[in-house]
C-alpha cells in the first residue's frame, strides 16, 4: 500500500511523513508539497476577474511559478495508491485542499482530507486514524473571499489610479485605511477641556475620590464649585459610611488567539506583525507550537490534561489552577484551538535552525500558556466610603490573600497587596486638595492597537491582520514613525476621502463586516455563495455606472470621458480625460490661491506651498506632469554665518532641532538650547 501526503510547506510534509512512517511502518509514505497556492483565478470575462457573473462560475489557472510543481505532484500520483490533502486546516487550506484535487484527479485515486492542528507524532496518529472529506463549503468561502478581493482590487484600484494616483486599494484594506483616517480626524478635530474635583488623603496615604449624589466620581466644568467644596472640608476626621469586601479570583493569562498573540509579541519584543506573523509559521511548520491561524482563545481537554500534568510535574498538585474557558467570540471562525506549545516539558527551544527572535517568540507563547495552566491569585475587592463635612469620598483597594501564580513562577510581575480597612469609625484626613483633569484625545493607532481595533470591529480575519495593516504602508498610504506610531500620508488621505465619497457604499467598514459574516455564513453552509457574489456584483456595478454617469464631454477628444474633482497626490483639484489616447488635463483654479504665481518651469501650473512632518515649508507646481520643487522656501538666513539657512529637523532621540544647512557653520539649536558642534 503506498500513500502520498500533499502538504503546503515541504518542511511539514518531510516532518509528517516520518512520524507517519514511524507510526504504520506497513505502509510506503511519500510526501509532497504545493509550496502554497498552485492555482489562480484567470484573468479573463469582464474586468479580467476570471468570473463568469451570469451564472457566477470562477475560471482558474494553474500559477505560472507552479506548473512544475503540479506536473511533479501528478507524476507522484500516478505512483500511490491513495491521496491524502494535509494542507493548512483554515479556509485557506481547504481551498488549496480542494485546487490539489482538481489537479490531481485524473489519477483516478482516491483522496482523504487530513487537518492537523500540529506537526506532532501524537496529532498525526490522531488525524490519520480520522480521515474525512473536503468541506465544500469551507471551499466556497474561500473561493468567494479570494473573487470578492479579486473583483474589488480590480475595478477600484483603476479607479484610484486614475482619479488620486494611488497604487491600489482592497476590500480589508481600503476599510482598514477608513480605520485610520477616523481616527486620525478624531485627534485633529480633538478640542482639550478641563474638568475639576477634589480629592482627599487619609494618614494611611489612601486617596479617596468626591462622590455625588448617585455615588459616582464627581467631576465639574466649574472649578469655582469645587473650590468652595474644598474649602467646606475643614473637619480632620470623616465617618465611615461603608466598608465593603468582594470575593475575587485573577489569572492575567489567557491562550492566545492570533491577534492577541500578535500584540503581545510586538509589545514585548518590538518589531512588526509580519515579522511576528513569520515567526509564528517557522514555530508551527517546525512543529513547537500548534496552529497559528486562529480566533479562539480556548483549549481542548486533551491539551488541558497535557497542561495540568505538566503543572503538577514540577510545582505540585496544588499549582493547578481551574482553566477557564473564554467567552467564545460570535465572529470567531472554524473554531481551531488556541494557540500553544506541543510539548509542555520544553521550556526553551535550542534548535540551530531558528534565529533568536522566533526562539524568544515561542517563550512568550510557552510562558502565556503555563500562567494560563496555574492557580489563580485570589483575594477581596475592598470599597471604603467616608463622610466629611457632608461630603462623600470612596476609595478601592485589592488585597491579596493568596497570590497564587504570582508566587510560582517569576515571569510575571508580582502585585502589591495593602489592606484598608479602617480601624475604626474615624478616619484621620492629612489633605484635600483641588485636582484638575485635562481630557485626552485619541492616540495615533501603533500597529499592535490597530490590530486589536480590527478584531474590536470584526474587520478581517487572523489570516489578514498583518497583510492588511502592511499593504498601507507598503502602498504609501501611511507611514511609521518613530514612536511606531501609524500616520496616514497625504495621498492615503486623499485615497480613503475618494474612496468614501465615490465608494462609500463598497468601501466601508460596516459593508466590509458585513462580506466577513457572509463568508462565515457560507463557510457553515447556511448561505449560497453564489446568491452573496451576485449581489454584490449587481451592488458594485451599479456603483460603476453611477460614476460613468457622472463623466463628461472631452474638449480636445469630444468623447464623453472627462472626469472631474479628481485630487492629484500634491492634494490640489483638476479634471482630467481618461481615454487612453487623450492627455487633457485641466487644473481648478479654485483649488489654488488666487494669487499664486505661475510655475516659471511649466508655464501653466501654479506653485504652492506645504509642510514636511518636521515643519519646513516646501513650494511646489500643482500641475500634475511638473516635477519642480524648491526644498528651501520660507527658510532664513543663519544669524551666525549670515550665509546658510536655517531647517527644522527630528534627532535620532525623537528631539527637534533647527540648524544651518551650510557645512561651513556650526550653528544648532536643541529643543530651545543652543548647542555648537565642531565640523571635522
Amino acid at each position: 500500500m503506498k500513500k502520498l501526503i500533499i502538504m503546503e510547506s515541504p518542511a511539514k510534509a518531510k516532518h509528517v511523513v516520518e512520524y507517519a512512517k514511524q507510526l504504520f511502518p506497513n505502509i510506503n509514505w511519500f510526501g509532497g508539497a504545493s509550496v502554497g497556492h498552485i492555482r489562480e483565478l484567470l484573468n479573463s470575462h469582464e474586468y479580467n476577474i476570471g468570473v463568469d457573473w451570469n451564472e457566477i462560475i470562477p475560471h482558474f489557472k494553474i500559477c505560472d511559478d507552479k506548473k512544475q510543481v503540479v506536473k511533479d505532484l501528478q507524476e507522484k500520483a500516478k505512483q500511490v495508491d491513495e491521496i491524502i490533502l494535509a494542507s493548512d486546516p483554515d479556509r485557506e487550506g481547504e481551498a488549496i485542499a480542494w485546487h490539489l484535487y482538481e489537479v490531481l484527479k485524473d489519477s483516478k485515486k482516491p483522496f482523504k482530507r487530513m487537518r492537523l492542528n500540529a506537526i506532532t507524532k501524537q496529532e498525526v496518529n490522531n488525524q490519520l486514524n480520522n480521515l474525512n472529506d473536503i468541506d465544500y463549503n469551507l471551499v466556497n468561502s474561500a473561493n468567494t473571499r479570494a473573487i470578492l478581493d479579486k473583483t474589488i482590487g480590480f475595478v477600484l484600484s483603476k479607479e484610484v489610479q486614475q482619479n488620486v494616483g494611488g497604487a491600489s486599494t482592497g476590500r480589508v484594506q481600503g476599510a482598514t485605511l477608513r480605520l485610520i483616517a477616523n481616527n486620525q480626524k478624531d485627534i485633529d478635530s480633538f478640542k482639550k477641556e478641563f474638568n475639576y474635583t477634589v480629592k482627599i488623603e487619609d494618614d494611611k496615604k489612601n486617596t479617596f475620590n468626591l462622590l455625588n449624589a448617585d455615588n459616582k466620581e464627581w467631576k465639574s466644568l466649574d472649578q469655582e464649585e469645587m473650590k468652595k467644596i474644598c474649602d467646606q472640608l475643614v473637619n480632620k476626621q470623616a465617618n465611615v459610611v461603608l466598608f465593603e469586601e468582594k470575593k475575587f479570583s485573577e489569572n492575567p493569562f489567557q491562550p492566545f488567539d492570533t491577534q492577541s498573540a500578535l500584540v503581545a509579541i510586538i509589545k514585548k519584543l518590538k518589531g512588526n506583525a509580519a515579522q511576528a506573523t513569520k515567526a509564528l509559521q517557522m514555530l508551527y511548520e517546525s512543529g513547537y507550537i500548534t496552529y497559528i491561524r486562529t480566533d479562539s482563545r480556548n483549549i481542548d481537554e486533551t491539551t488541558k490534561n497535557s497542561l495540568k500534568a505538566h503543572i503538577e510535574a514540577k510545582y505540585g498538585q496544588s499549582a493547578i489552577g481551574l482553566m477557564k474557558d473564554a467567552k467564545v467570540d460570535e465572529n470567531a471562525q472554524e473554531g481551531h484551538p488556541a494557540i500553544t506549545p506541543t510539548d509542555f516539558s520544553l521550556e526553551v527551544i535550542n534548535d540551530s535552525k531558528l534565529n533568536q527572535y522566533t526562539k524568544d517568540v515561542y517563550e512568550i507563547i510557552y510562558q502565556n500558556t503555563i500562567g494560563y495552566g496555574l492557580k489563580s491569585a485570589e483575594g477581596l475587592n475592598q470599597t471604603l466610603i467616608i463622610k466629611l463635612n457632608n461630603y462623600q469620598f470612596k476609595t478601592t483597594n485589592k488585597k491579596y490573600n493568596d497570590l497564587g501564580l504570582y508566587e510560582i513562577v517569576d515571569f510575571v510581575k508580582t502585585p502589591e497587596s495593602k489592606n484598608i480597612e479602617p480601624n475604626s469609625q474615624v478616619v484621620e484626613i492629612i489633605n484635600k486638595e483641588v485636582v484638575e483633569i485635562e481630557s485626552k484625545p485619541k492616540t495615533l493607532f501603533s500597529e499592535t492597537s490597530l490590530i486589536k481595533e480590527m478584531k474590536k470591529n470584526g474587520l478581517g480575519r487572523p489570516a489578514t491582520y498583518s497583510s492588511a495593516v502592511s499593504v498601507n504602508q507598503q502602498r504609501g498610504y501611511t507611514n511609521i514613525d518613530k514612536k511606531d506610531k501609524i500616520n496616514i500620508t497625504l495621498l492615503g488621505k486623499n485615497v480613503n476621502e475618494y474612496l468614501a465619497n465615490q465608494w462609500g457604499d463598497i468601501i466601508a467598514i460596516d459593508y466590509t463586516i458585513h462580506l466577513e459574516e457572509e463568508l462565515d455564513s457560507i463557510a457553515k453552509g447556511n448561505v449560497d455563495y453564489k446568491k452573496v457574489l451576485k449581489e454584490f456584483w449587481n451592488k458594485l456595478m451599479l456603483k460603476v455606472s453611477e460614476q460613468t454617469s457622472k463623466l463628461e464631454q472631452c474638449h480636445k477628444c469630444n468623447q464623453n470621458s472627462v472626469k472631474s474633482n479628481l485630487v492629484s497626490k500634491k492634494g490640489t483639484k483638476y479634471s482630467k480625460c481618461i481615454n487612453e489616447n487623450c492627455d487633457f488635463i485641466e487644473f481648478e483654479e479654485s483649488s489654488f490661491n488666487a494669487n499664486a504665481p505661475t510655475c516659471s518651469q511649466c508655464q501653466s501650473g501654479k506653485l504652492l506651498i506645504n509642510k514636511t512632518k518636521t515643519g519646513n515649508q516646501y513650494e511646489y507646481c500643482s500641475n500634475k506632469t511638473c516635477d519642480y520643487i524648491n526644498w528651501d522656501y520660507g527658510l532664513k538666513k543663519c544669524a551666525k554665518c549670515k550665509i546658510g539657512l536655517i531647517y527644522k529637523g527630528t534627532a535620532k532621540n525623537g528631539f527637534g532641532f533647527e540648524k544651518c544647512k551650510n557645512n561651513d557653520c556650526d550653528f544648532i539649536v536643541f529643543e530651545n538650547k543652543t548647542k555648537t558642534k565642531s565640523k571635522k
